[in-house]
């Protein structure tokens, strides 16, 4: 299964970076990199226009991992930042004014 029919899915994914390959931590949480969503999609784009939109959001942040998730019709991707704890994850979103962050041991989306 390619990376987008995956997405589409499971409603999401966090991505290693540089191999584009989907990763399922056991623990930590997930937080949106920046103040706003990177790059949107519909969910009719293809397997290279979101390689090519992943590529083009690891060069301008550099984060280790990204993020997708999707939303009616819109595939959102943004660099990630993975921390350990709630507190730090929490900090980091209200930081980077993000709604939520994602508790990657139990898949759930806690609202900030």
């Amino acid at each position: 299964m390619n990376l987008r029919d995956r997405i589409l899915r499971d409603g999401g994914a966090t991505i290693k970076s540089r191999t584009l390959t989907p990763i399922t931590p056991k623990r930590g949480y997930a937080v949106g990199a920046t103040t706003e969503t990177a790059i949107r999609l519909p969910i009719t784009a293809t397997e290279t226009d979101l390689h090519r939109a992943l590529f083009l959001i690891w060069h301008r942040f550099g984060t280790r991992h990204l993020g997708a998730w999707v939303d009616g019709d819109t595939i959102h991707l943004d660099p990630t930042t993975i921390v350990r704890t709630k507190r730090d994850a929490l900090r980091l979103g209200r930081e980077n004014r993000q709604i939520a962050i994602y508790n990657l041991a139990k898949g759930q989306t806690i609202t900030i």
